[in-house]
């Protein structure tokens, strides 16, 4: 599987470095580094000769960082790390997971490509860092460790436990119904229309075949359920993150992943206007969702994008005038993820073995 590459600032299709660089100059781009990159490039480092055994991939990494080096293009890999070294049981970070994977890449990264060439002929090894702890059977605690993805976690996490609830609700047959009380709960519950999950719930409920992968683990228990939930929040959570530092890095943030759904969420929304004082985003940003990648029916499609637009009438005054306080919107999401996670729990004891 090839690398993807996306940017809510490109409009044009991506394919490679080297064609980005046709229609922006390298000094302009910073690749954001999906966490699946970072664990390939730390794995590469500590045991290149396993690594180049897997052809494609290798093929992949090699072109990338010959890209890296021949453009010098700027590399931000701390969302990819940070999310990489957090342990199983309660998110918190594991420092010694996280210093070395920091150390590897800062290493790997002071090599020229010729360098990183004669290192993939070693068959040097060195035993990893281990997470020890285990998958439980909640997250809401997890809500509280201090990350790059905390605030937005309480809103993703929400956001998932109530889709995947949704999508597996039998009294409701009609799947575009089932997306329009999808978009009621984002905008009644949540208070927020977050793009990222109204894409993917639109991937997910139109019957996309790669979107159900996202929150369906393979292994049937309650731990596992809520892990590839609360993995799959963390996913929704780095189009806002990488986005958000055009801003910031006066750079054009260029996302990296191997994950095709999630390059394929990326892609599917594109920034039209942003106002900005500074280094402040004034305004949330007028963005472009395309509803080509959905499986909905012409007729489904104009049932969903009719009840959204109606939706955003309502809540253009919210942009303007804030009703609600950071603190008191977390405790409420807080209170939302602790009955939603229970919610799931109970269905999941009634329906074992439903899948």
């Amino acid at each position: 599987m090839n690398f993807h590459f996306s940017s809510m600032y490109v409009r044009q299709k991506i394919e490679s470095i080297e064609e980005l660089t046709n229609f922006l100059d390298p000094s302009e781009i910073q690749l954001y580094l999906d966490t699946n990159i970072c664990i390939y490039l730390r794995e590469f480092y500590r045991q290149p000769s396993k690594t180049i055994t897997d052809e494609v991939l290798w093929n992949e990494l090699k072109k990338l960082l010959r890209h890296i080096e021949q453009y010098d293009i700027e590399v931000d890999y701390s969302i990819g790390v940070e999310e990489s070294c957090r342990n199983l049981n309660n998110f918190e970070i594991n420092e010694e997971k996280f210093n070395e994977t920091i150390n590897i890449l800062i290493a790997l990264f002071e090599m020229d490509f010729l360098q990183m060439i004669e290192h993939s002929k070693l068959v040097k090894f060195s035993e990893p860092v281990k997470d020890t702890t285990e998958r439980i059977s909640s997250k809401v605690e997890s809500l509280e460790q201090q990350s790059l993805f905390q605030n937005l976690m309480f809103l993703s996490y929400a956001c998932l436990l109530k889709l995947f609830l949704i999508y597996n609700d039998t009294a409701e047959p009609s799947n575009a119904k089932k997306m329009i009380n999808y978009l009621d709960f984002l905008s009644n519950e949540v208070d927020l229309m977050s793009i990222s999950h109204i894409i993917y719930g639109n991937l997910l409920l139109s019957g996309h075949p790669q979107a159900i992968k996202l929150i369906h683990p393979k292994k049937k228990t309650v731990q596992h359920f809520l892990h590839g939930i609360w993995n799959a929040s963390l996913d929704l959570t780095l189009p806002t993150l990488v986005s958000k530092k055009f801003i910031s890095d006066k750079k054009v943030p260029v996302f990296v992943t191997r994950d095709e759904l999630l390059w394929l969420i990326f892609d599917s929304m594109k920034v039209k206007y942003m106002f900005s004082n500074g280094n402040k985003s004034t305004h949330p940003p007028f963005i472009e969702i395309d509803f080509t990648k959905f499986k909905w029916s012409i007729e489904e499609l104009h049932q969903i994008t009719a009840h959204h637009d109606k939706i955003q009438e309502k809540r253009l005054f919210n942009f303007i005038v804030q009703s609600e306080s950071m603190e008191d919107r977390l405790d409420r999401l807080r209170s939302l993820c602790f009955v939603l996670e229970n919610n799931l729990k109970k269905y999941l004891k009634e329906n074992k073995g439903f899948i």
